[in-house]
């Protein structure tokens, strides 16, 4: 091998190294790629569809997945009631009402996390 097609080798061969690093430390959370019961999956179409405009759900960190804890019809007068006080709590709620005398809707997301109270790996 001429020296140029060693160092053509080892330049093909550090970028594979980097592309590998890359892959697996480039972000810090890109998107949540957790997996989910089948339960959560169901009610996740119920929601988009709109037969109901509340799901809570849980992230069970014995099994790392991603779990429904409450699925239900509510106001949104009745959504601070819905956070718990002792575990963090992913919640959706499609907020309907109206501005401006148009009906509209919206998707709300909120993370809820009653403090440093909790383990860290539940928050």
């Amino acid at each position: 091998m001429t020296d140029a097609e060693k160092e053509l080798a080892q330049v093909k061969k550090d970028e594979a190294a980097m592309r590998s690093q890359m892959s697996t430390n480039s972000a810090t959370l890109p998107g949540l790629n957790l997996p989910t019961t089948q339960e959560l999956l169901n009610n996740l179409e119920k929601f988009k569809k709109g037969f109901v405009n509340y799901l809570q759900i849980k992230l069970d960190t014995d099994k790392e997945e991603l779990k429904l804890w409450d699925c239900s019809n509510i106001s949104a007068s009745e959504l601070s009631g819905k956070i718990p006080n002792d575990e963090p709590r992913y919640h959706l709620f499609n907020y309907n009402h109206s501005f401006e005398g148009e009906n509209m809707w919206r998707v709300v997301f909120i993370y809820s996390c009653p403090g440093y109270n909790v383990p860290v790996k539940q928050r």
